[in-house]
Parts: C-alpha cells; structure tokens; sequence
C-alpha cells in the first residue's frame, strides 16, 4: 500500500499522472504541464507482472515473439531474437510448450524473456518472485541479475522482501504511504538510516531511549541509565528525538557481566548458522543475533554494543 506498483504503472503508461513529469533515457514520455503522454507500447518499456500473465493458448516461442510480432519484425528476425533470448534465461528447447506444461520458476523465466525481447530501455518488474518458493526466490535472484550483468539493461524491481532488495540492488528507494523516505546503496539504508521507518524496514532493529550527560550517551531505562561507552567512535547520529537503535547482528555478546550492557535471556531461536536471543534490559527487551549456542533461558549476558544509530 506504499505505492510501489502505481509507480511501475505510471512509468509504464497504464496510469495517467496528475502532476509532474516522467523521462525515460532523457525521452520526456509525460508531462501534465505540456500535454505530453507516451502511450505505452511506445515507451521501450519491458513489464514482468506479479502473476507473469502469460498467454495459456500460446506455446513458450509465440508468448517471447509476441511483443516482436506487434511491432512488425519479419519472422526471420523473430526467431532469430527469440531464440537469443532464451538462450540468456537459460530456457532454450522449450519453445514448443505451453505455460502449463512449464514451472513457475520457468513461467517466471518465460515472462522475463518476452518483456527483454524487443531491447527495452527499462525492465520494470512488479514483485515477480513472491509466488515462487523460498529456495527458487533465492535461485531466481542469482538468474535476474546476471541477466543484468549480460545485457546491462536498467531494472526497476518492486519487492516488499528486504532480503531480494539488500541482495539485488545498486539503489534502492525505501517507500511507505506514497512518500519516499530514503534512496541510497543497500550499505548505506542499513548502515545508516535517515529516519526510524528506515531503520525498521530495512532489516530488524531493537528501539530505545538515549540520553546524553557530560558528552557520554547512556541507554535510558525506567530503573537507571546505562553507559553505551562500549560503542564509542560507532554511534550514528545525534538524539535530538532521544532515541537510539541497535541492530541484532551489531550486538556481541559475553559472559563478563562487567562488560557492556547486562542483560538476562528470556528466549532463544535456532536457525541454522545463528541463533537469535531475546533478551531483557529492565523494561527493554532487545532481539540480538549471535553465531553463539551456548547461551541458554535465563542466562545472564554481558551485551558490547558495535553501533548504534541515533535519532
């Protein structure tokens, strides 16, 4: 509800805009003000939709040829185009099947071959990998941007999934309730994130008061005020709300209570190469990732805090 897919369709011409002015590689393709508007076939503009939308009666080689076929390319240079095209997603003998006789990783190969067969400018793609499966996601992600690497065609990729978007972007635009919050390298959104919203989304945080004495930052909790000296040189920011943020995996933990920040686990997840706590700070109860098993319910921990952003 952020407004990600309106966005796709406004630069691809499904939606008319009401203000403002869209360019394409420096083509002005709308513009209220001028009475400009590009309609879409005309954009150099490939899509790949949610639910790929692939025709059921055509078979692989008609639904790539498609968009070829509209514009009028003879039929040598269609099958010469498809046949190239297929080759980059990796689809090549599938010519002659339909979309039901195809996975939906390969349906999803399929939609992406015919929206890059005409050499678009851009490649808009809404969301295409929510209806996959977590292990092909993750395949998937590796097959799109090495298509980006062969052809070096700019991609628009709308995902609500943080993982393909800290995976898979140069740039990414952090969005909610159609405004936009941040742009930046998926270094610099988790690294540093301009507001709260950012901080998150853009992988877990753990929110706390913080307030500064004497030029030292102290974690501020209903029971006392707690140093963050461990983190020094690594805070972000200033307090002007009074209020910190720490990242689960930018927490270390230690069996010297003297150390950092105490703290006692009230609960603990296993997922494979971490472990996540869940641990108590008077009234604060922070989410910590730590490579470390050994740590066990209600045991007492020593927490360094490596950096912590303020706002």
């Amino acid at each position: 509800g952020c407004g990600k897919t309106t966005t796709l369709r406004l630069l691809a011409g499904f939606y008319p805009p009401t203000a403002g002015r869209i360019e394409i590689a420096g083509t002005v393709v709308s513009d209220i003000d001028r009475n400009i508007f590009v309609p879409p076939g005309k954009r150099q503009i490939g899509m790949v939709f949610q639910d790929y939308a692939l025709w059921p009666h055509m078979n692989v080689f008609s639904n790539v040829a498609y968009p070829l076929k509209i514009a009028g390319a003879h039929p040598n240079e269609q099958r010469r185009r498809v046949k190239e095209i297929l080759s980059i997603v990796r689809m090549s003998g599938f010519e002659e099947r339909f979309p039901h006789e195809l996975s939906g990783g390969q349906q999803q190969r399929i939609a992406v071959a015919r929206a890059l067969v005409s050499n678009p400018s851009v490649l808009l793609l809404d969301e295409p990998l929510s209806n996959l499966d977590a292990s092909l996601r993750e395949s998937m992600r590796v097959e799109i941007k090495n298509i980006h690497n062969k052809l070096g065609v700019t991609i628009l990729f709308v995902t609500h999934d943080q993982a393909e978007a800290m995976s898979m972007s140069d740039r990414i635009v952090v969005m909610n309730e159609g405004t936009i919050h941040q742009i930046g390298t998926p270094e610099a959104l988790y690294d540093t994130p301009g507001d709260e919203f950012v901080a998150s989304f853009v992988g877990k945080a753990s929110f706390f008061k913080v307030v500064r004495s004497n030029g030292e930052f102290f974690l501020h909790d209903e029971a006392a005020d707690l140093p963050l000296r461990p983190v020094a040189g690594q805070v972000i920011g200033e307090p002007v709300k009074g209020l910190g943020c720490v990242k689960p995996a930018d927490v270390q933990l230690t069996d010297d209570l003297s150390q950092g920040i105490r703290g006692e686990i009230e609960s603990s997840l296993f997922v494979g190469d971490y472990v996540v706590y869940y641990i108590r700070i008077g009234s604060l109860r922070l989410e910590v990732k730590s490579p470390d098993r050994k740590y066990r319910t209600g045991s007492r921990v020593g927490m360094l805090f490596k950096r912590v952003v303020l706002f």
